[in-house]
């Protein structure tokens, strides 16, 4: 886990809890941001690599708005979407629909779809088929997506059928479930997004981070394409160059050194993709045990352990917490921001229930 020593100086405390949350991460997900499994490829491992070099470091601070007017003036906009986080599609649909500039016709490109079933996506965006008709043909992803985040897209494109396409663009096999190599794929998605250069459209391609990387995606089409952005939502590797800075709190976006846009999107942080990717792995082997308000608890009552071992002797009374009646904002506030232990301890105490 690419956890960063921050050049700035930090209380003992604020350190204590970014190492019990360091190990909380850990606990969950072991060194292994980008979810690539127990036994990846040399290939894999070589991509997630070369992904936190590219990523850039020097993080300034910018807003939404500063984002949103240089995406306005991009051909071409790249976000990274981390596929089981339903917030990473929320912001995808909010960077189309602030990121377009004014009067531009949009095309979509959504990697969560194989280009081969673009005829069901037709389809379902023209009233042809139906919501489940297009999930059991079209959508057999293997990766743990979130099907209401990508809906809401399609639905999305649905209502504006008169200025939006949408097609699909990944090209793994998803028939015999076997994904090919990610090189492979990162290629022959450029080559499916290169078809829809077709001059005065806005493109808007939503696509896992490691396909974004700015020797990736972004170089193969470089010479179609005259201006673009990419915009991630806080990966890991740079959440651990926030955290200890105090800028993984309350900091709406960061530019990097590489010329990268990072949203901070709700709860897109190393702890919260751990158990979202988690949840959805047991999900897939049963598919009764999906409960999107049991995640927010269990994420609750993570952040909670987190600030507990940080407090070490000042923990007393603490556990009485309930994670399920605990406002996840301030949760975030004590975690990730800059509050000294007095103020997170008397914050904490005002949720020990009375008698």
């Amino acid at each position: 886990m690419s956890f960063q020593d921050s050049t700035l100086s930090q209380t003992p405390f604020r350190a204590a809890v970014h190492e019990a949350y360091r190990q909380a991460c850990l606990a969950v997900n072991p060194d292994d941001p980008h979810h690539l499994g127990d036994d990846p490829s040399e290939t894999l491992i070589s991509y997630q690599k070369k992904f936190g070099k590219k990523l850039g470091s020097c993080p300034y601070p910018v807003s939404f708005a500063e984002v949103m007017d240089v995406a306005r003036r991009s051909q071409v906009v790249y976000v990274g979407d981390f596929h089981p986080l339903r917030t990473t599609k929320d912001m995808f649909l909010h960077i189309v629909e602030e990121g377009a500039h004014p009067g531009s016709r949009r095309i979509v490109l959504l990697e969560e779809f194989l280009a081969k079933f673009n005829r069901y996506l037709k389809a379902y965006l023209s009233g042809a088929l139906d919501v489940n008709g297009l999930r059991s043909k079209a959508w057999r992803y293997d990766r743990n997506g979130s099907w209401g985040g990508v809906l809401s897209i399609l639905d999305y494109a649905k209502e504006k059928e008169h200025d939006t396409q949408l097609y699909g663009i990944d090209v793994a096999k998803g028939d015999d479930k076997r994904i090919d190599p990610l090189a492979m794929r990162t290629r022959g998605i450029a080559e499916q997004v290169e078809q829809y250069f077709h001059g005065g459209e806005q493109i808007f391609v939503l696509a896992g981070e490691l396909h974004l990387a700015a020797d990736k995606l972004p170089t193969r089409l470089k010479r179609k394409v005259e201006s673009f952005t990419t915009i991630f939502q806080y990966p890991d590797e740079l959440f651990w160059q926030l955290l200890p800075q105090g800028l993984a709190y309350g900091t709406e976006a960061v530019l990097t050194s590489t010329g990268v846009y990072c949203l901070n999107t709700s709860k897109s942080n190393p702890l919260f993709r751990a158990l979202a990717y988690s949840n959805a792995e047991l999900s897939r082997k049963d598919l009764g045990r999906h409960n999107k308000r049991a995640l927010e608890v269990e994420y609750n009552q993570a952040l909670l352990n987190v600030l507990m071992r940080a407090l070490t002797k000042n923990a007393n009374g603490l556990g009485s917490i309930d994670p399920a009646k605990v406002p996840v904002e301030d949760l975030e506030r004590l975690v990730y921001g800059t509050d000294d232990k007095k103020t997170v301890r008397a914050k904490l105490e005002e949720w020990i229930p009375l008698g």
